[in-house]
C-alpha cells in the first residue's frame, strides 16, 4: 500500500512508479476476477508487439435508454468496434466473444507493459475523479503498439463508483474532459468538430430520455 495525494490520475502514476513487475494492472476497488485471471493475462504478453491488454467486463445492466450495450450506441458514426471515432468517442464492443486488437480499455480493467505505461502516463491535469482518463491513456498507448482484447479474461464490476457522487458535477466534468481530450488526441477537422457538437446534443438527449435532470443541468 502506497499513500499519495488525491486524484485518480496522480494515484495511477504513483502506482506505475512503485511497480517492479514487467506488467502493471489497473483494477477498480469494486471488482472480482476469475481464478485464472492472471494466468490468462500473461498469455497476451507472450507477443512482444503487445503493449496492453484488457478483457471482458461483466457489469449489471443499468436498464437506462442507451447504455453501453444498447443498439442505440451504434447510431454514433465512427470506426469499428473497440476503436475511437474521429471525434474521440469510444465505439464499445458489441461482439464480446472474439479476441481482437482494440484501442479502448475500461478503467476498471487496464493492463500495460510497465515501461510503456510509464512512457504514456496518465494526464494529471485531469483532477479528481478524472472521467475518461482511461480513454486518454488507452488511445495514446494504442499508438505505441497492439492492445489485445481477450474474451476469456473475465472481470466482474459492481459499478459502485458513481452512486454517491454529485450527478450534476459528474456530467459537467464528462463534457469538459471529452472536449479537452478531443482537442488533445484527435485532428481538429471541420467534420470532426461538427460530429463532436452532435455528440454533445446526443448526450443531452440521452439524459432527457432517462429523465436525468441533474445530468441535463450538468
Amino acid at each position: 500500500y502506497y499513500s499519495s495525494d488525491p486524484g485518480s490520475t496522480h494515484q495511477r502514476n504513483a502506482g506505475i512508479e512503485a511497480a517492479v513487475g514487467d506488467v502493471v494492472v489497473f483494477l477498480d476497488d469494486d471488482v472480482t476476477v476469475e481464478p485464472s485471471f492472471f494466468r490468462d493475462l500473461a498469455t497476451a504478453y507472450d507477443d512482444p508487439e503487445v503493449v496492453g491488454a484488457t478483457g471482458r467486463v461483466i457489469e449489471p445492466r443499468s436498464h437506462r435508454v442507451g447504455d453501453q450495450r444498447s443498439r442505440i450506441r451504434r447510431l454514433v458514426p465512427g470506426g469499428a468496434e473497440g476503436t475511437f471515432t474521429r471525434f474521440g468517442y469510444p465505439c464499445y464492443l458489441q461482439n464480446v466473444e472474439r479476441p481482437r486488437d482494440v484501442e479502448i480499455m475500461q478503467g476498471c480493467l487496464m493492463t500495460a507493459r510497465r515501461e510503456m505505461a510509464r512512457k504514456v502516463g496518465f494526464d494529471e491535469s485531469m483532477t479528481g475523479y478524472a472521467i475518461a482518463e482511461d480513454e486518454d491513456f488507452a488511445v495514446r498507448l494504442s499508438r505505441l503498439g497492439r492492445i489485445r482484447y481477450l474474451p476469456d479474461l473475465v472481470l466482474h464490476h459492481k459499478k459502485l463508483g458513481f452512486g454517491t457522487r454529485d450527478v450534476r458535477a459528474i456530467n459537467r466534468v464528462a463534457v469538459v474532459n471529452r472536449a479537452y481530450l478531443f482537442r488533445k488526441n484527435f485532428p481538429q477537422t471541420a467534420p470532426a468538430r461538427l460530429q463532436f457538437g452532435l455528440l454533445l446534443l446526443m448526450l443531452l438527449a440521452h439524459r432527457i430520455a432517462n429523465r436525468n435532470w441533474a445530468g441535463v443541468r450538468g
